[in-house]
């Protein structure tokens, strides 16, 4: 597993016997059985500033291998600044085009990188690209809440911002001037529309931004802001801002920061909004959408009537999509998706029999045949028991895909989960948000109301006392929100009846983006992007908290136009609990070699779940598919370590497969989990005076390690041996050019002449384990006893032949006619003629001379004894 030998190639050196060791040449005779056509790295933000990147940004690789012999085992992906190398990733394919590598986990990862690739083969040969640079910017992060707030950005030339606002009425606060901005979402900041649809946003962590550079070198990205206010006094308003009177009072629409999300979408054709509440108060002919402000508009019933003696389901809808920007009332929240209205109270409709709502569900699915949609929100106003009985819940599965239910928690003030203390104002249809993924019960928040820049906005969002609760709770969402009458009365609305039909409304903003979606991954995506309010993470209160459009519209947009890109070291798409194991391991899921497991087990990686609910964890090991290797691991917490004893060679296993079981206690979720074994550097080839038989003149080590490796303070150290010795001052270059590191040790100082040879003696090199890093960070195993770390002497012996005699020019040990034959050979030679021989280039003038001749003399008949 490890060696360490003399070579004995023979190679004349180049003029310079002091310059690094030229690979060029070595390739011409060694041909590589690989070689890159291309290479190139990008910043895959699509920010336009290509060479740069975000701390945890990610980047977009082009390559093309040509494999000349053998097959393609591996290209892998490093990052070099000065004498530090990260491995990034590895792909298998001889081509990739805008592959993905995410920069998430690489704390350290930061300044201008080198970005290269290696590809190995089958037949052990490497081959290394040319380098990028990318320059990994400083990152500074704020993240705000539900409040209306001012930013105050302080950030420096050549540095990068993200600013994820969320809900409430934000200003950015700038300390440049306007006139500093080269580029806002890839145009001019003074062409910038709020009222036109975005084209050019930057991805960053599974999301997209706002972006903007300076000349001088800044980049920042922001979402969720209404108002850049910059030094200059210049001003940008960038929410999309209908002309209704009532808009400002509209806090529905600021804290969920629906003014940034009609910049992607104000609802599309493809998605059916149908409120399953009460009627509209039309006692004669057909209703219309002019007679009530609502957009979009269609009327029925189960029994053909559309008839209601009450305000409530006209005041929800209008919640939903009330005109807009008709200088009257409010605008909706929803401006172009088409809108069923169903009444389903049997007070209104005493004939309607007892599958009320099976009938209407049933009925608007047939609806979409009159209409290019394909998806459904429903708004249910209704709570309490009595639902329940008069719907079948089979639909809910049968249609799951395509239908979501947005349902009111009831307004009783018990847990989602009584059902007789208060059975008229019970949970009812909301409790199914338990059993169905595709229905969600939705609490009421009553806000202290506060004005932030002329708009009404919450200062606080407690629950409303009334609201029913539970673990069960999906949401909590605005409630006292601007309303609209069958008159046209604008009033405030109230109640678990109007929240539901404002999360309906968001809902159906983020299906508009990406129809492709299912109705669980709508839900899933507000999860993700919803602003937490009470306990961290999932409580009974306030269930996920409340959702923020503007955040969740983004995350779907990103999905829609490039998901590889918006779920790479994002949350992927899961059931709302724990749904997809993940796991954190050096260099991407990858583990070194050689790891000392002799005192106990040692730790290699944590655990981790993505979508994670209010309990707590656990982790086991199980059995089952990819189990095979399950008795080398061990789990203590959320920690997986190798067990004693275990021995990590890449050699004798590549990778590992285990298979771990996540869970809390209630949800469990298995995944087989691939660990592979770095290929690290293990062994060296040691090369005496450029790999010559001579000692005449002895310029250079050469150290050639089978991998990468970065080098500490103090890797080597040579010493001459003897009485007279001492340690020498070396000088170490490495070169990565080959897919492997080969340092070039030079001397200087008083034990190496002003050729750059050392003196006459014998020498010993150490070579320091612990202070050499191979590629997945471990110490390199010097001395090859399978554990990192170790010291490796070389020249202990006389038989290594570490020694300097001048004359001696066939490695000997003596100074004799056989040398004195060789210097006639060379007599006069200069360099680039056939008898040249540096080996009695005494002085390096490029002439075997006469002043070559007296050091010989001195020299002749002398025999070097090791010692």
């Amino acid at each position: 597993m490890f060696r360490l030998t003399k070579s004995s190639q023979r190679r004349r050196p180049s003029r310079n016997a002091n310059s690094p060791l030229n690979f060029a040449k070595l390739e011409l005779k060694n041909p590589l059985a690989a070689n890159f056509l291309d290479f190139s790295v990008l910043d895959a933000s699509q920010d336009l500033t290509t060479d740069t990147v975000f701390e945890s940004g990610a980047l977009s690789i082009d390559y093309d291998v040509d494999v000349t012999s053998g097959s393609l085992v591996a290209v892998e992906i490093f990052a070099q600044n000065g004498g530090s190398i990260q491995k990034l990733g590895e792909f298998f394919t001889a081509n990739e085009s805008d592959s993905l590598i995410s920069l998430e986990g690489f704390s350290s990862l930061s300044g201008t990188q080198q970005i290269f690739g290696v590809a190995s083969t089958s037949d052990g040969q490497h081959a290394t690209s040319s380098s990028i640079d990318i320059d990994v910017l400083q990152t500074t992060t704020e993240v705000g809440s539900f409040l209306g707030t001012t930013f105050n950005y302080s950030g420096t030339s050549d540095s990068a911002y993200v600013l994820e606002a969320l809900g409430g009425t934000d200003t950015l606060a700038l300390n440049f001037s306007s006139t500093l901005v080269t580029d806002f979402n890839g145009e001019s900041l003074a062409s910038y529309d709020r009222d036109a649809f975005v084209t050019s946003q930057a991805f960053y962590q599974g999301s997209v931004y706002d972006y903007m550079t300076t000349s001088d070198g800044r980049e920042l990205y922001f979402q969720g802001v209404e108002r850049l206010e910059f030094s200059n006094g210049s001003t940008v308003l960038l929410q999309t801002q209908p002309n209704d009177p009532q808009f400002v009072e509209q806090w529905d629409i600021a804290t969920g920061d629906v003014g940034d999300a009609w910049r992607f979408t104000r609802g599309s054709d493809e998605v059916l909004i149908v409120s399953l509440d009460t009627g509209v108060p039309f006692t004669s002919g057909t209703p219309t959408t002019s007679d009530f402000d609502l957009s979009n508009m269609d009327f029925i019933s189960p029994d053909n009537e559309s008839v209601s003696n009450g305000d409530h389901g006209h005041r929800a809808t209008s919640v939903m999509v009330a005109e807009p920007n008709n200088n009257f009332g409010l605008a909706g929240i929803n401006w172009n998706s088409p809108t069923l209205m169903i009444d389903v109270y049997p007070s209104t409709h005493p004939d309607i029999g007892s599958n009320i709502l099976t009938d209407a569900i049933l009925e608007s699915i047939a609806f979409l045949d009159s209409t290019a949609a394909s998806r459904i929100v429903f708004q249910g106003g209704i709570q309490g028991e009595y639902w329940l009985s008069r719907l079948d819940q089979s639909l809910l599965t049968t249609y799951q895909d395509s239908t979501l239910y947005s349902v009111a928690a009831g307004n009783g003030s018990v847990d989602l989960e009584d059902a007789t203390s208060n059975p008229v104002y019970s949970a009812g249809v909301a409790r199914l948000a338990g059993t169905y993924d595709n229905v969600m019960a939705i609490g009421a928040l009553e806000p202290v109301f506060e004005y932030v820049d002329g708009y009404k906005n919450a200062s606080q969002l407690p629950l409303a006392g009334y609201s029913n609760y539970g673990e069960n709770l999906t949401f909590s969402g605005p409630s006292r929100t601007r309303s609209i009458g069958p008159t046209g009365s604008v009033a405030n609305f109230g109640g678990t009846s109007n929240s539901n039909p404002v999360v309906a409304a968001y809902s159906s903003l983020v299906w508009s983006v990406d129809p492709d979606l299912t109705s669980v991954e709508v839900r899933d995506i507000l999860i993700e992007t919803a602003m937490d309010l009470g306990t961290a993470g999932r409580d009974t209160q306030f269930g996920w908290g409340t959702p923020d459009a503007g955040s969740a519209v983004r995350r779907a947009w990103a999905m829609s136009q490039n998901s590889e890109l918006a779920l790479l070291g994002a949350n992927v798409f899961g059931d709302g609990a724990d749904t997809d194991l993940g796991y954190l391991l050096a260099s991407n899921s990858q583990l070194g070699e050689n790891i000392d497991t002799s005192g106990g087990p040692v730790e290699v990686g944590l655990l981790s779940t993505t979508n994670t609910n209010l309990s707590s964890l656990s982790y086991t090991l199980v059995a089952g598919a990819g189990d095979a290797d399950n008795g080398s691991f061990e789990i203590t917490g959320d920690s997986l370590s190798i067990k004693q004893g275990t021995m990590v060679d890449f050699e004798s296993q590549s990778s590992y497969s285990i298979r771990v079981e996540a869970s809390d206690g209630s949800v469990t979720h298995e995944q087989d989990l691939l660990i592979s074994v770095i290929d690290d550097a293990e062994s060296t080839t040691f090369t005496i005076a450029d790999g010559e038989i001579q000692r005449s003149m002895l310029n250079n080590f050469v150290v050639a390690f089978d991998g990468i490796v970065t080098l500490g303070s103090t890797p080597f150290e040579v010493v001459k041996r003897g009485t007279d010795g001492g340690v020498v001052d070396v000088s170490a270059g490495i070169d990565n050019s080959s897919g492997s590191s080969v340092v070039t040790l030079t001397f200087s100082g008083m034990f190496a002449e002003t050729s750059g040879s050392l003196v006459d003696g014998n020498y010993q090199l150490t070579v320091f384990g612990d202070q050499i890093q191979t590629a997945s960070g471990q110490s390199f195993d010097a001395d090859g006893n399978g554990v990192a770390g170790g010291d490796l002497v070389f020249g202990d012996s006389k038989s290594a032949g570490v020694y300097r005699l001048y004359g001696d020019s066939n490695g000997d040990r003596n100074v004799n006619v056989v040398d004195l034959l060789a210097l006639r050979q060379s007599w006069l030679g200069e360099f680039g003629d056939d008898i040249y021989n540096p080996a009695f280039d005494y002085n390096r003038d490029d002439l075997v001379s006469v002043f070559d001749l007296l050091p010989f003399r001195q020299n002749y008949n002398e025999q070097l004894d090791f010692a």
